[in-house]
């Protein structure tokens, strides 16, 4: 593949890219301000368009497609745009003073890694992994996914030293403990969520799974997850699997119609392909 063919690929990925991101953001968090028929009615075109007339173009076709639709939806949902910018830049600020605070806690604690890994008993180790994720969970309402998964996963460091009493530990010190271990894992998958690091959402989920296969938050974010990373069937697996676990939720029932539909959608995509490869 030579540099121009890659440029087009990358172009074109790009495209499909903002394409499926938007198609996300009507039911996102500023997805009321979206014109919702339009914005379908224009997604749809581009679809179309990639698979019919702009199949093996160069990057500049590409790049102007991307550039022509982005200006339609910024003239019909202006108001969309402006909002997404301002909670961009209310989290981006967020995120600095979270990193400023947290330099400052670090330049002040007189706690080290060997200091940390003293063997300690299980109700003080417990405390100290309770006490990191409720601070998560206070930094995750304020917008800071980042830190928030910072803390979760300090949560998990300590569980991951209970090893060390583990002999001594109770029956309802060890469920303690993996109720704790699914929470923190499930509340990281959510924090990459938001993030959109699809990949690590999806392994926090297993994590979570493994301890506790009907854990139907786990199976929901995975599900999820599996969706961005376009396994729509092992998406469909586990909407189903949560629905045997908590029948009529709605919200899963409503992504597991979606994912099918993806699924049937790129048969679709794949056909028509293979249409125009073959004849």
């Amino acid at each position: 593949v030579d540099a121009k063919q890659r440029e087009a690929q990358d172009a074109r990925n790009r495209l499909e890219a903002w394409v499926y991101g938007l198609r996300n953001a009507l039911d996102g968090r500023s997805g009321a301000l979206l014109d919702r028929s339009f914005t379908e009615v224009l997604l749809d075109e581009v679809e179309e368009w990639l698979w019919g007339d702009g199949e093996g173009l160069g990057a500049e076709g590409y790049k102007e497609k991307l550039e022509a639709s982005l200006k339609s939806m910024k003239e019909k949902c202006g108001g969309y745009f402006e909002e997404e910018e301002r909670l961009q830049a209310e989290e981006e600020r967020k995120e600095k003073e979270e990193e400023e605070r947290r330099k400052k806690e670090e330049e002040e604690s007189k706690l080290n890694e060997d200091h940390d890994n003293r063997i300690l008993k299980f109700s003080e180790r417990y405390a100290m992994a309770e006490k990191n994720k409720s601070e998560g969970n206070e930094l995750f309402k304020d917008g800071n996914q980042k830190f928030a998964a910072e803390r979760y996963v300090k949560a998990l460091g300590h569980l991951a030293k209970l090893v060390h009493v583990e002999t001594t530990m109770k029956e309802e010190d060890h469920a303690q403990a993996k109720a704790l271990k699914i929470t923190c894992y499930s509340n990281l998958a959510q924090c990459f969520l938001k993030m959109e690091v699809w990949n690590k959402a999806a392994d926090n989920c297993t994590s979570a799974l493994e301890l506790d296969d009907s854990n139907a938050k786990a199976l929901f974010r995975r599900a999820q997850a599996r969706m961005e990373l376009k396994e729509f069937e092992l998406a469909v697996a586990d909407c189903k699997r949560c629905l045997e676990v908590n029948a009529g939720d709605k919200a899963v029932e409503k992504l597991l119609e979606k994912a099918e539909k993806s699924i049937k959608a790129a048969e679709a995509k794949q056909k028509k392909m293979y249409g125009k490869m073959f004849g």
